[in-house]
């Protein structure tokens, strides 16, 4: 279609679908299994909100401060932050 893509030849919408499949994780979609190994109590669900929030929260933060890293040293890349940040030898 008429999406943009970067050198890799990925899309927008790839790339975002792609970034959002690595912070979602196997963690957040084995919650429900283990709140129904907690319990069979609504109780459960309580403690199991609370807990996946501040994961939310968590993960908002780290991905601001690596949006604005990458927009302090003028990189397009987490990569290219690293390599300005920490040197192109310790880059992977």
């Amino acid at each position: 279609g008429s999406e943009a893509k970067d050198d890799d030849g990925q899309g927008l919408s790839g790339a975002t679908f792609n970034l959002v499949k690595a912070c979602v994780g196997s963690g957040v979609l084995s919650l429900p299994a283990a709140v129904a190994a907690i319990g069979d109590t609504s109780l459960a669900l309580y403690p199991a909100s609370m807990l996946l929030s501040g994961m939310g929260v968590v993960s908002a933060y780290s991905f601001y401060n690596i949006g604005r890293l990458c927009e302090e040293e003028g990189a397009n890349t987490l990569t290219e932050a690293w390599e300005k940040t920490m040197g192109p030898d310790s880059s992977w």
